[in-house]
This record gives structure tokens, C-alpha cells and sequence, in this order.
């Protein structure tokens, strides 16, 4: 078994024991990256907070292979909704998830108040 592997089952336990304590899904939240290929590889080293999703954009093909190669430009659809972004209760964080459509894979985002993707999480099976 490799080390990634070992890493891999035990943020998998952690999420579980946070799921079962604090009654919302968990997700490894990546500051600032620069896009989707940093949130995956960093996926085990960011830090684990409990989320909400306040609503789901679905982008086209293009649009989505657009936005995840370059998470440092400013979004229309990000700029909003940033409004739904925030911590509520329990320090959830109230966030976008935003994927490609027919897609289940998807992307958790706290934008700020331009536009721009403060907080990424990679969430598979999002639908």
C-alpha cells in the first residue's frame, strides 16, 4: 500500500468521524489555488471543514474546462452568488458547487465579493 493510498484512507476516516459528530458533510478545503489540478493534488493537505451548499451552476463543457484551468479570474456567476457564501452555524461554510453539466464530479466555492474563488473543495459525486 503507498503512502498516498494511506493518506487517502485515513482523510477518508476523518471525514466520516466529522460527518457522524457535527451532522454536516465534511470537504478538504484548498486556499487560494490556481486550479483544479492544485485542488487534487492537495486535495489531503488542506484543511477539513463542514459545508452547505447554498446552490449549484452548472456549466457547458467549454465553459467548465475554462473556469477550472484558471481559478485567478474574476467570474460572473461567482461575483452573483457571493452573497450565499459565509459561515454560518456550527462554522459550516455556505458555499457554491459548481460543475460541468451531466457531470457528477463538482467543485465546493467560496467567492469573495469580485468575483474571485477564495476556498475550493473537490467534491466527487456531487449531484
Amino acid at each position: 500500500m503507498t503512502m498516498d493510498t494511506r493518506l487517502k484512507q485515513f482523510c477518508m476516516k476523518v471525514l466520516r468521524y466529522a460527518i457522524n459528530r457535527c451532522g454536516y458533510k465534511v470537504a478538504m478545503w484548498i486556499f487560494y489555488p490556481s486550479c483544479l489540478e492544485d485542488v487534487k493534488k492537495l486535495n489531503g493537505v488542506g484543511r477539513l471543514y463542514p459545508y452547505a451548499i447554498e446552490k449549484t451552476i452548472q456549466l457547458s463543457q467549454e465553459d467548465y474546462k475554462n473556469f477550472t484551468s484558471d481559478f485567478f479570474v474574476s467570474r460572473n456567476y461567482l461575483e452573483e452568488n457571493h452573497e450565499l457564501c459565509h459561515v454560518g452555524e456550527k462554522e459550516a461554510w455556505h458555499c457554491l458547487c459548481i460543475r460541468q453539466h451531466g457531470e457528477s464530479d463538482g467543485l465546493l466555492v467560496v467567492a469573495d465579493e469580485h468575483g474571485f474563488i477564495k476556498y475550493v473543495a473537490y467534491l466527487p459525486r456531487c449531484k
